[in-house]
């Protein structure tokens, strides 16, 4: 690994530290890594420590390039100058991408308290929105984030163009009360956007990784997985990292595939219904296994409930397997969704 420090603005009152793999023959496949972008939090006062270095190093220790962006402070410049010093962050990734062996297709943002508001609002109204955003005990609504002074509040913000999220605080948090993280994930809800949160039983504002070293007790000790859930949740959303290269995700930006480029097993049954031939020639069985389901279902309820269901969760409760259902999502993909016909219908 080796680490450079990027100034972003003439004044110096922004930079960004890059924690970088070397690259190696040995890995020459993973010459092209995911990133994280880290915004510590700090009521845009400060840029916390403990919220920069050790998560950096957490994410490089799962193989991601790791970015902190210590932004201008409100002492300094107000509001909207960290989410302008994000941009700046954003396009000196992109630019140098191929020099850092940055995935441009897999940059995520992940912020903490103010940085958590921050990393909310490129998520939702960045020119450079992220290809997901992990929000830790965010300021998020109108209560807390006008303690971070004249800014948006992301809870208002999200509509069916932003990031996917991963939410996550503590039930106990009297910063940010919890009521920012459930009020935003219910946004996220409303708005059809993939998200996954966590609610940890009791710990501290600020508590960063969860560590011990860097905490005082009482903490959860489930606060200290945070990071690994994080990281699964990412291969999830973009493909889990193989020898081979990615595989297919597990699901897309948006609660189901709908609204996407191409079919998935995502999609909910009555779209699918109405694709064209192609489709239903791959999934012929599965369609007639569904058909044959709902029609001796015993309860209109249960036929009712179900025929809303996406194909995956479906088929799943129907008993096909991990392997059958990897095969039909790669054949689903090479397909494309006639949503624009469906919408215009």
């Amino acid at each position: 690994m080796h680490t450079q420090v990027i100034p972003l603005n003439r004044e110096h009152t922004a930079s960004l530290t890059a924690y970088l793999w070397e690259r190696s023959p040995e890995y020459a496949q993973l010459d092209e890594r995911p990133a994280v972008v880290i915004l510590p939090g700090g009521g845009y006062a400060m840029c916390s420590y403990k919220e920069a270095e050790p998560i950096a190093l957490g994410f490089v220790r799962a193989g991601f390039h790791a970015f902190v962006l210590r932004y201008t402070v409100k002492s300094q410049h107000p509001w909207p100058a960290p989410l302008k010093d994000y941009e700046q962050a954003m396009q000196t990734l992109l630019a140098r991408a191929e020099e850092w062996g940055v995935d441009r297709e897999r940059i995520a943002v992940c912020g903490f308290s103010a940085g958590g508001h921050l990393a909310a609002c490129a998520a939702t109204i960045a020119k450079h929105k992220p290809r997901a955003a992990v929000i830790a005990y965010g300021a998020l609504t109108k209560e807390t984030a006008s303690l971070c002074g004249n800014v948006p509040l992301p809870v208002d913000l999200v509509d069916e163009n932003t990031a996917p999220c991963f939410v996550f605080g503590t039930r106990n948090d009297n910063v940010a009360p919890v009521r920012n993280s459930v009020a935003f994930i219910d946004r996220l809800e409303q708005c059809g956007i993939s998200f996954e949160s966590h609610i940890y039983s009791f710990g501290p504002h600020g508590f960063g990784t969860g560590e011990k070293a860097y905490n005082r007790p009482p903490i959860t000790r489930r606060a200290e997985r945070w990071q690994e859930d994080c990281t699964e949740w990412l291969g999830e959303v973009w493909g889990e990292r193989t020898f081979e290269g990615y595989a297919a995700p597990k699901f897309g930006r948006r609660i189901n595939g709908d609204s996407e480029k191409t079919l998935s097993l995502t999609c909910t049954y009555p779209h699918i219904l109405q694709q064209g031939d192609e489709a239903k020639a791959v999934l012929e069985e599965p369609l007639a296994a569904i058909g044959a389901f709902l029609e001796n279902s015993p309860s209109e309820g249960v036929k009712k409930v179900v025929s809303k269901w996406t194909l995956v969760d479906i088929l799943s409760a129907l008993g096909y397997s991990e392997a059958a259902l990897d095969a039909l999502e790669g054949q689903l993909r090479t397909i494309d969704n006639m949503r624009e016909s469906i919408l215009k219908n």
